[in-house]
């Protein structure tokens, strides 16, 4: 299981239509296709049970389509990814648990996961971060959350 954070965007205070469609910018594009490269591995043996679950807004969905293209599977929108979703985010990496999954959200639904985790036991280290581009290694086992590791964006 991947919890990814969305790579850099256009500045919101910049951005004068729904922010739901801000694109990632250049500099994100380019961590897009990094985190393709950086992430192929960790999900290469999944197969056709892989799932890429992205929240709606643009920023999000571009930044897995480049895994998602490398893996030949599609990215499906999932709202309860989208900023704000709090617990429906919580609920949703609960439920997709037990499968093999690439999920791509908010830092404040990444930030919401990660103390649900925490509550859970899960070590998350002395001070856990969730930059953009970055990836949390989730572990399961009999669709129980067992550990994490933190991936720095890429360069």
């Amino acid at each position: 299981m991947l919890l990814v954070r969305h790579a850099q965007a256009g500045r919101r205070d910049a951005w004068k239509r729904d922010d739901r469609l801000r694109p990632l910018s250049s500099k994100g594009h380019h961590q897009a296709k990094a985190l393709a490269v950086e992430l192929a591995d960790y999900v290469a043996d999944a197969g056709p049970r892989l799932q890429v679950l992205a929240s709606p807004f643009t920023r999000c969905r571009e930044s897995v389509l480049p895994l998602a293209a490398a893996l030949n599977v599609a990215v499906n929108d999932r709202e309860e990814l989208a900023e704000g979703g709090g617990r429906d985010g919580i609920r949703l990496m609960a439920e997709v648990a037990g499968g093999s999954a690439v999920v791509c959200t908010h830092g404040d639904v990444v930030g919401d996961v990660l103390a649900w985790l925490a509550g859970r036991g899960i070590d998350l280290g002395p001070s856990p971060q969730w930059p953009k581009a970055s990836t949390w290694v989730l572990e399961t086992r009999k669709g129980i959350y067992r550990a994490a590791h933190y991936l720095p964006p890429p360069r």
